[in-house]
């Protein structure tokens, strides 16, 4: 579809409803009531640490993935621990958090067993739905949504002109533009996305991030805290991790 029929198709009043649109496309499509689209899938992860409340926690993921993904977990306050497992399409960070890097991943109901969590999409050029920029994060939670929105405009609102508007937060500047959101709707249309789309990457297609210097001192740091850990009575205010009793544990 050309610009023309898709302002007729999807009723088109405003630039921000090009966004809104492609949002809601996109969610029902992958299975997800929400959609909060982003100018890269790397500031999306970075968004959902902050979200989760996630800091000065060791967060295990793939050695083999995109070197974005370590560096939103350092710059986030965290640390990363690479760990050799294959992966085709997307992976969930380590132990408990929530977070599906799905950034080379793109099908039709691809929520199915992640329902609970945050899937991240990647727009990049090399990626299934080409825009060649962009992400956008998947969900079921509404208070995300809610707490997005300013978050990702500069704690601005979109419904407010920017001399009238009441700052709601300390946000960041990671918007989609409706520009972008347009040409997502376009390829999204087009013969290029079915409800199969083949993945675009896996732990095949990475090089190990292990091998690069720039970690070591990320790495050197998390060994120096494991090897300082108090181990002992779990009671004690003192210790930090509480002794294997059994071998269930």
């Amino acid at each position: 579809m050309d610009r023309e029929e898709l302002e007729w198709y999807h009723n088109i009043q405003d630039p921000w409803d090009w966004v809104k649109i492609f949002e809601n496309t996109v969610s029902e499509y992958c299975g997800y009531k929400y959609a909060v689209a982003v100018d890269s899938n790397s500031n999306a992860i970075r968004l959902m640490l902050n979200y989760l409340e996630i800091k000065d926690q060791h967060i295990v993921i793939p050695a083999k993935t995109y070197v974005s993904v370590p560096n939103q977990i350092i710059l986030s306050g965290n640390y990363p621990i690479f760990e050799d497992y294959k992966w085709n399409g997307f992976y969930q960070f380590g132990g408990d958090i929530p977070i599906v890097d799905a950034a080379t991943a793109f099908y039709e109901g691809m929520s199915k067993g992640y329902e609970d969590k945050f899937m991240i999409l990647s727009f990049h050029k090399k990626k299934i739905l080409n825009i060649g920029k962009g992400g956008m994060i998947l969900t079921n939670d509404e208070k995300f949504v809610e707490w997005a929105r300013p978050m990702i405009y500069d704690g601005r609102h979109k419904d407010k002109l920017y001399k009238e508007d009441e700052f709601e937060c300390i946000g960041w500047h990671m918007y989609m533009t409706p520009e972008d959101a347009m040409r997502g709707l376009q390829i999204f249309h087009s013969p290029r996305i079915q409800s199969w789309n083949e993945h675009c990457g896996s732990s095949k297609t990475y090089s190990d991030l292990r091998t690069q210097k720039i970690y070591d001192n990320f790495i050197g740091s998390l060994v120096e805290k494991l090897d300082n850990l108090v181990i002992g009575d779990p009671l004690d205010e003192g210790t930090d991790m509480g002794t294997i009793i059994n071998n269930k544990q």
